[in-house]
């Protein structure tokens, strides 16, 4: 996903996520939605610089966690809040590797929360990419 490269406020997810082979299971896909952390949410999450992280012990972990940030198709954040607002519950999507994450909305501000990881803010909602959304 040539987003993820060309802004800066991905280097940190692009960096990591080439070391770890991601961007071209990316690349491969027809269609894809990220749930990407920028620079600053990464590394502060990661306790590590994205350097760390490409030594292959981190390249394993990468591997392992990037997948439940990535939808196969591309929502558009209009049709997912809408969807939140009608149904009045969480809406479930399956991830890269099968797992689910839910998107909630509070007071306004819309929620990521995977099975097995804490509750995220989304900051920035919709940056579309080639072949999906980020």
């Amino acid at each position: 996903m040539d987003i993820l490269q060309t802004r800066t406020e991905y280097n940190a997810l692009y960096k990591v996520a080439t070391s770890a082979s991601f961007v071209a299971t990316l690349d491969s896909m027809q269609t894809a939605t990220l749930f990407g952390p920028r620079s600053e949410a990464f590394n502060k999450r990661t306790n590590a610089e994205p350097a760390n992280l490409k030594a292959p012990k981190g390249q394993k972990k990468m591997q392992r966690i990037l997948p439940y940030h990535g939808v196969m198709e591309a929502y558009d954040a209009e049709t997912l809040l809408r969807a939140i607002r009608i149904k009045k519950q969480p809406i479930r999507l399956e991830t890269l590797n099968e797992a689910y994450l839910a998107l909630t909305q509070k007071d306004r501000t819309t929620y990521r929360k995977g099975e097995l990881t804490n509750q995220h803010m989304i900051i920035a909602e919709e940056q579309e990419a080639n072949y999906g959304v980020v």
